[in-house]
């Protein structure tokens, strides 16, 4: 790939931010932008590019968060404090992550004119306003794609959710099909059903399985939909996931690292995601909910943030101490 940097070296052929425009390009698109271009996903698998998403569901306040304007009529009882970053002030609720925003870029000019949760999610997840005509793929479901290995055992795209079921997604992906769909861990937890049942012995198991599948080609050679495709693909998720159980145990970590996450949902979800991503998934998307406040704003957002703050900061800390953010 050619560098345009002086020192043309390979590292360079992508920046930050034309990674940004381009997949703002990607889920615009069919073609996926440049990201799609075969030099460009080569040298991001080269580099093995991983995304993280902490999604605060419902719409967190940027006056509370990153956007903070004390002393004005709208700006609320907070102050700003400073961060670790020279003229760079964030709300005063949270105080461990201003300590490593040297480690962040704060984008304060996002705005979807859109007042509907649900449309605007659809916007921030997808690039691109709902459309009665076409689906569009999420963005863990296009890093999935580009950068996800072809033999890692484990999902491109995962999602934590608080409390609900686990499963996997079936329309997430979109177009790109049911390959790079979601597989969502309700409260961190793998997808009910996922361990095999104690009288089945591995052998039998694998036995049945290999039947299963031979029934399946024959029957999508001559019947092959979307549908038939989704069915294979979450058989043979599923059985990727049976082998890697031990990885959603977060009880696995040192009784020190936990206690740093907290005992609380959020803690232990950010820790799970440290783990996912350590182990090779490429997209993992952490759910903090619910900031949709329509009453008691600020006691909300005490509370709220009080247990976002410190997780947050550990996960960004971990990932740094790993050499992960350079990836």
């Amino acid at each position: 790939m050619r560098s345009w940097y002086a020192c043309q070296s390979p590292e360079h052929a992508l920046s930050r931010r034309a990674f940004m425009g381009a997949t703002a390009g990607a889920l615009g698109t069919f073609g996926l932008g440049a990201l799609a271009s075969p030099a460009a996903a080569a040298e991001l698998s080269k580099q093995q590019k991983r995304v993280l998403l902490v999604w605060l569901s419902g719409g967190v306040s940027q006056l509370e968060t990153w956007d903070p304007k004390p002393g004005t009529d709208t700006g609320g009882p907070f102050r700003s404090i400073p961060t670790s970053v020279t003229g760079t002030r964030i709300c005063e609720l949270l105080p461990h992550t201003a300590k490593l925003a040297h480690r962040m870029a704060l984008v304060r000019g996002i705005n979807t004119a859109e007042d509907d949760h649900g449309k605007g999610a659809v916007i921030m997840h997808t690039g691109r306003r709902p459309d009665p005509a076409l689906e569009y793929p999420h963005l863990g479901s296009v890093m999935a794609k580009l950068l996800a290995p072809p033999d890692c055992p484990l999902p491109g795209y995962v999602q934590i959710t608080p409390k609900g079921g686990g499963g996997f997604g079936k329309t997430d992906s979109a177009f790109l099909g049911p390959k790079y769909a979601s597989v969502a861990l309700g409260d961190g937890k793998p997808p009910a059903n996922l361990l095999r049942p104690e009288n089945l012995s591995e052998t039998a198991d694998q036995k049945r399985n290999a039947f299963r599948q031979s029934l399946d080609k024959q029957f999508a050679a001559g019947r092959k939909t979307a549908e038939t495709e989704a069915y294979m693909e979450s058989y043979e998720q599923a059985a990727q996931l049976m082998r890697q159980t031990k990885l959603f145990d977060v009880a696995q970590e040192p009784a020190a690292q936990r206690e740093r996450y907290g005992s609380h949902d959020f803690g232990r979800h950010c820790l799970l995601a440290r783990r996912l991503l350590e182990s090779g998934v490429t997209f993992v998307k952490v759910t903090h909910s619910n900031y949709d406040t329509h009453h008691e704003n600020f006691d909300f957002h005490i509370e709220q943030l009080g247990e976002f703050d410190r997780p947050f900061a550990n996960l960004l800390t971990d990932l740094q101490e790993r050499g992960m953010l350079d990836s």
